[in-house]
């Protein structure tokens, strides 16, 4: 049994989870999440590191110093590295509803998310964050 950083526990992959938006009731999302271990987070992290950092170096030396076509990879980069370092779980499955417009939220499938993490509702514009209780 595993505990989410809000303090909830997760039994067999569910998690209590709802959908916070300032200003209007929360709504229940049901989740199927799980969380990733660190090692594979460090792993992961680690070769996109190389990766980026490789890719960063070629580019720099192949388009002679420029320094703005080398700064494009190191940019994506350094954002792609701090995604992976901040999923921290793994959705399976996800459903849930905008607490503002009773729309359906959207997340990818087996998509990596931090706690809290920020979702758009595509109806309304606005930001709800999905929260694990």
């Amino acid at each position: 049994m595993a505990t989410t950083s809000g303090g909830g526990e997760m039994r067999d992959g569910r998690a209590g989870a709802r959908i916070v938006l300032p200003g209007h009731a929360d709504t229940v999302a049901r989740v199927d999440v799980s969380e990733v271990p660190l090692k594979a987070r460090v792993l992961r992290t680690a070769l996109l590191a190389g990766f980026w950092g490789t890719l960063t170096v070629t580019v720099c030396f192949v388009t002679l110093f420029d320094p703005f076509m080398t700064s494009m990879p190191a940019l994506v980069g350094a954002a792609s590295v701090y995604r992976s370092w901040r999923g921290r779980f793994e959705l399976h499955a996800f459903q849930a509803r905008c607490p503002r417009c009773a729309a359906e939220l959207k997340v990818k499938p087996n998509a990596r998310v931090s706690a809290p993490h920020p979702l758009v509702c595509y109806a309304c514009h606005h930001q709800p964050e999905l929260v694990f209780a």
